[in-house]
């Protein structure tokens, strides 16, 4: 009996790590992965003698980096980069309150689905970078043009998942409320929202990448600070490594916010296995 007993013990204690084994491999595929294509990076780039004007070497990416974050004054990166960064979080916060309230109205009223929907749709369906100019010569070369066309930008996956994830709940959810007499606000409150949440999570994921790209394309057309000016200022000087190493802190701003954001679903929504 003793003998059978711990045979089942050990067979159960493989099982049980193994969503704990299953975590750990999924977090070191990315830092391996990442030192892979950064060695395989630096030797395709020394083995094939490319022109380090086209393709520079990780090692040279990483000194321009070093060179940017250590320097004062206007080479510096901090400023640039706490420019961008105030015109992201800006954009994004705006696009994800407005994204909210509108999806939130379209999603319970009909009326407003037929009156605001159409002109969403035609706006979102617009090129952003042909509307950068007209926030220039309505709001100026100051921040106000870059917030306004990442607010743009941010507010329709916001919008979009809001009034998807608001019409989501399950017709017998919606049932039980009204057998229990609850009222509109009631509902909403305890049901619709806190079904639409993980839609809405999802939602802010995309916008936040989104608001990144916004800031940059703004700063392109009219930039006079920011990680966006610091690219045209390197492109015209061919100093590509520089154009790399500002490249990674826009992916390192994108993947912070991202994970603040995973961070934050994984409090609000802790019944979501997703």
């Amino acid at each position: 009996m003793a003998v059978s007993e711990k045979v089942l013990s050990a067979r159960k204690l493989p099982g049980g790590a193994e969503p704990a084994e299953r975590r750990l491999t999924a977090r070191l595929w990315f830092p391996v992965s990442l030192v892979l294509i950064i060695v395989g990076w630096e030797v395709a780039v020394r083995v094939t003698q490319v022109n380090s004007v086209l393709v520079p070497t990780p090692v040279s990416v990483v000194q321009s980096l070093w060179r940017g974050l250590a320097q004062t004054g206007p080479a510096s990166f901090y400023p640039h980069f706490w420019r961008t960064l105030q015109e992201v979080l800006l954009g994004f916060g705006g696009g994800v309150v407005i994204g909210l309230l509108l999806g939130g109205l379209v999603a319970i009223s009909p009326t407003a689905q037929a009156i605001i929907r159409p002109y969403i749709v035609m706006i979102e369906a617009v090129p952003k970078i042909a509307i950068a100019p007209l926030m220039v010569v309505w709001l100026g070369f100051g921040i106000e043009s870059k917030v306004a066309l990442a607010v743009l930008v941010t507010f329709f996956p916001i919008f979009v998942n809001t009034v998807s994830g608001m019409r989501s709940v399950p017709a017998e959810r919606l049932e039980l409320m009204r057998s229990l007499r609850a009222g509109r606000a009631l509902t909403i409150r305890l049901v619709i929202v806190p079904s639409a949440l993980p839609f809405i999570f999802a939602g802010l994921e995309i916008a936040a990448v989104y608001a990144v790209i916004a800031a940059i394309v703004s700063e392109f057309v009219s930039g006079q600070m920011g990680l966006g000016v610091l690219i045209l200022q390197a492109n015209f000087r061919l100093d590509i490594a520089t154009v790399f190493a500002i490249l990674i802190l826009l992916g390192l701003m994108g993947i912070g916010m991202t994970k603040l954001i995973e961070l934050a679903r994984k409090r609000i929504v802790f019944w979501d296995g997703n």
